[in-house]
């Protein structure tokens, strides 16, 4: 439903004012993917209204070595999403990481993977990355789905943080 335009005289009624909240879905636990680079699913999935424009926010904690890195992608056959994102540009070291780094905005192209880098030695770390944009959805309903995996194999394991870490935030604005 989005945010409604009001007309003089209109009633507010629950169902406008409760489509102005914004939902907030929370990734249960980590994720961990090993000398694979195949894509799977998250926790944060869900079905957005149809016809719809909407405005999100996904921030991404993960662990990661410097050849696995991490990757993300949108699986969404009824949506196209207009993304832009910043991550680490290049690995980082271990005493590094919470002292900042070099970074990367990217616009990737529909359909385009994500990469963010890990550090040059094992992956212990909690690094972030952040993705925000908007999506429109079609007639027909479908389910979009967040996938990680790693960018490329490594026996270094790459870890998609959950518990209180990675989380989705998204609102309809159309």
């Amino acid at each position: 439903m989005g945010y409604s335009r009001w007309a003089a005289g209109e009633l507010v009624v629950a169902s406008k004012l409760n489509a102005m909240i914004p939902n907030i879905i929370l990734q249960g636990s980590d994720i961990t993917r090993t000398s694979s680079t195949a894509f799977v699913d998250t926790d944060i999935t869900f079905t957005p209204d149809v016809s719809a424009t909407y405005y999100y926010e996904l921030f991404v904690s993960y662990g990661a070595g410097n050849v696995g890195d991490i990757k993300w992608a949108w699986s969404a056959a009824q949506a196209a999403f207009t993304r832009f994102a910043f991550s680490v540009a290049g690995p980082e070291t271990p005493s590094g990481v919470d002292t900042g780094g070099n970074g990367l905005l990217h616009r990737p192209a529909e359909g385009t993977g994500m990469v963010a880098a890990g550090l040059t030695s094992g992956n212990a770390g909690f690094m972030s990355a952040w993705e925000r944009g908007t999506f429109t959805t079609t007639s027909t309903a479908a389910a979009c789905t967040l996938q990680v995996g790693q960018s490329a194999s490594s026996a270094t394991s790459t870890i998609f943080r959950g518990g209180n870490n990675s989380r989705f935030v998204y609102q309809r604005v159309v």
